[in-house]
């Protein structure tokens, strides 16, 4: 086993941490001789060790994974801005960072005037200004007693901490502004936060836990959080931590996978399926079978493929609604434009394995691409180790209209469907969820073949007021945290006492559903209950969280609807659930998450297609605007482009 690292900032937080720390009865004591000199402590049962830093250096040792955990403040880590995850707040070493100066100073803050800005927290100072009040200042780094700064003269202003604020009134400074709460805060290493997940969250958890009975004696699993500027502002960093794009340690080894692929076409392939899936794939088997995909209807309950029937019905009926034609329009002038939309001819569809068997996507990411006309869908999903594929995927395949099936997962599949092999044709396009490997390896390819997106973790958000159900509201919020510890589960309410019921009906329900531990490390991380002080508020703070599920549980909720602009799909009233959209109301399932609904769409027919301009113009037609375009053409210095115009009407030409 290997170790667990921690790196602590000095001095206090240290001391505080090592205290909490030994609540859950992790201990070092090492640690407690004050005479050591050592640098690395350790604690050989618990396979840990342990090192103290300056409080700057923590967040860098966390992201470049000399350490896995780190505890450090929060204004370190806003200033240093360094790709971890945050994860849990320790409550300890509670102050804030604040703009303040002398009382006169408050009219520079409302105006546009550029100030001066004094600060030991330059990008502190700089992102409050410039993006939350855009406003331009001039920023003075400091090093020492920032007070001096307004003072002497240097600065009109200073973003600083502040603790008691006795330092500024004794120099006849106050607080003019709050830029954000601080406290000491528990970072993990992206990598680590994957490869340790099991480690890392037992220990996050047993601290929440402590944290919970010691700030208030109920203990919740959600936290309920008043709506404000920095707790979206910080929500919304953490949300958006949760996307592949920030796994870029995983890089090589998908980017060494896809050259392997592409340069040894089979061979790659059945060795990372052998290495992976511990399954022998060759040439002669790769291929799923009819007799296997009759075995597989032999598997599956009837009811299931009753089901599945029913859904592939409403999933078609909404996308045909979506199919666009060819146009064309004719003028007198001997003008014809118009626009020709071809299906794709090829189309690659990824299906995850193991744990991850999901039916319902292969419906979602197929029956579009077939409505759409594509001709061939090819799928590639990870066998087991006897070498099958679920039955369940196969028989909703066969059912949605998949051309062929390929025993292939993983980085490898996609780079196989990417640039083909001996067994597997190249697509033109690659759709369908996966798991970080995979989903950097459609980032990788994108330009050699076209993707649907690089989907992060699943995501809800529950937009409720006093008139909603508690128990409803709590059910689908769990319904996502359960898909795994990385999805995002938030209720955002006008009401608290809404609020607080949601989180009984959280606490009720945890004890009796099967995956309770997946649920409870996803509210942990990712989960929050939202008080707003209005429904504007509330739509504004769903507007720029923009999740993939939005439920809407208000009053009047198309009222509501029509004010929201981010969301990958909307659930409007008591009875749309989440769930009703996964399986079986028809839109697609597909969505846009972490907050990319601001400018993407769900999966549909248009994803299939591709649409082709068409331009006709007759002599007549070109030949009063000729001149026209020449002009143009010559306007930016492209000769040729003119010339191409002018030789066609040469004969027009004097002498």
């Amino acid at each position: 086993m290997r170790y667990i690292t921690f790196a602590l900032a000095k001095g206090r937080l240290a001391k505080k941490a090592m205290a909490l720390l030994e609540e859950i009865g992790i201990t070092c004591e090492e640690m407690k001789d004050e005479k050591t000199r050592k640098l690395i402590f350790v604690n050989e049962e618990l396979k840990l060790k342990f090192f103290l830093s300056k409080a700057s250096d923590v967040p860098t040792y966390v992201e470049y994974g000399a350490a896995d955990i780190g505890v450090v403040g929060k204004d370190t880590i806003l200033e240093e801005g360094r790709n971890l995850y945050e994860v849990l707040d320790l409550k300890f070493g509670a102050c804030k960072m604040c703009v303040c100066g002398p009382k006169e100073a408050k009219k520079y803050l409302n105006s546009n005037e550029i100030i001066r800005v004094a600060s030991k927290y330059p990008h502190i100072a700089k992102e409050y200004f410039n993006n939350q009040k855009l406003q331009t200042v001039e920023i003075v780094k400091l090093n020492g007693s920032v007070e001096l700064a307004p003072i002497v003269g240097l600065s009109e202003v200073i973003v600083d901490i502040v603790e008691t604020g006795t330092t500024l009134k004794e120099n006849g400074l106050e607080v003019l502004e709050e830029v954000c709460p601080l406290s000491a805060r528990m970072v993990v290493n992206q990598v680590s936060q994957k490869m340790e997940q099991e480690r890392i969250s037992k220990i996050i958890v047993a601290l929440k836990k402590i944290l919970m009975k010691k700030n208030r004696p109920e203990e919740r699993n959600m936290r309920i959080v008043k709506v404000n500027k920095d707790s979206i502002a910080n929500i919304l960093s953490d949300l958006l931590k949760r996307s592949p794009t920030n796994y870029g340690d995983f890089q090589d080894k998908v980017d060494a996978i896809i050259k392997n692929v592409r340069d040894n076409g089979d061979k790659a392939v059945f060795d990372y399926t052998a290495q992976f899936d511990k399954a022998e794939i060759n040439a002669e088997n790769i291929l799923v079978t009819e007799e296997e995909i009759k075995e597989a209807y032999e598997e599956v309950d009837d009811e299931l493929i009753k089901v599945i029937r029913k859904a592939i019905k409403n999933i078609r009926d909404f996308h045909e609604k979506q199919i666009q034609k060819s146009w064309f329009e004719t003028r007198e002038d001997g003008v014809m434009l118009g626009q020709k939309v071809t299906p794709m001819e090829t189309c690659g569809v990824y299906v995850p394995g193991g744990k991850a068997v999901y039916p319902s996507s292969v419906l979602m990411n197929i029956v579009p691409a077939h409505v759409a006309g594509v001709k061939n869908i090819i799928m590639t999903t990870p066998p087991g180790k006897d070498g099958k594929v679920t039955a369940n995927t196969l028989v909703a395949a066969k059912e949605a209209g998949a051309t062929k099936v390929y025993k292939v997962g993983g980085a490898q599949a996609i780079a196989a469907m990417a640039f083909g092999t001996e067994s597997i044709p190249k697509v033109d396009k690659i759709v369908g969820p996966g798991n970080i490997f995979v989903a950097l390896a459609k980032k990788a390819v994108y330009g050699n073949v076209s993707i649907d997106s690089i989907a992060g973790p699943s995501e809800i958000l529950v937009l409720a007021d006093e008139t909603a159900n508690p128990r409803y509201v709590a059910a689908d919020l769990l319904s996502q945290a359960e898909h795994d510890e990385m999805a995002s589960a938030i209720l955002v309410t006008t009401s608290e006492e809404l609020a607080h019921k949601v989180s009984d009906e959280i606490d009720g329900f945890l004890n009796q559903l099967s995956r309770k531990e997946i649920m409870e490390k996803s509210l942990d991380s990712f989960g929050y209950i939202l008080v707003a002080s209005d429904m504007k508020e509330a739509i504004d703070t769903a507007n720029a969280i923009a999740s993939e599920h939005m439920e809407i549980m208000t009053a009047n909720p198309f009222d509501v609807m029509t004010r929201i602009k981010n969301a990958g799909a909307i659930f409007i009233g008591a009875y749309s659930c989440e769930p009703l959209g996964d399986y079986f109301a028809g839109p697609n399932h597909v969505l846009p998450t972490n907050g990319t609904a601001k400018f993407f769409s769900p999966l549909s027919v248009d994803d299939f297609i591709k649409k082709s301009s068409v331009i006709y113009y007759s002599r007549e037609a070109l030949e009063p605007v000729h001149k026209d375009i020449e002009f143009f053409a010559n306007q930016e210095q492209l000769t040729a482009h003119a010339n191409s115009m002018k030789v066609r009407f040469e004969d027009n030409q004097e002498g």
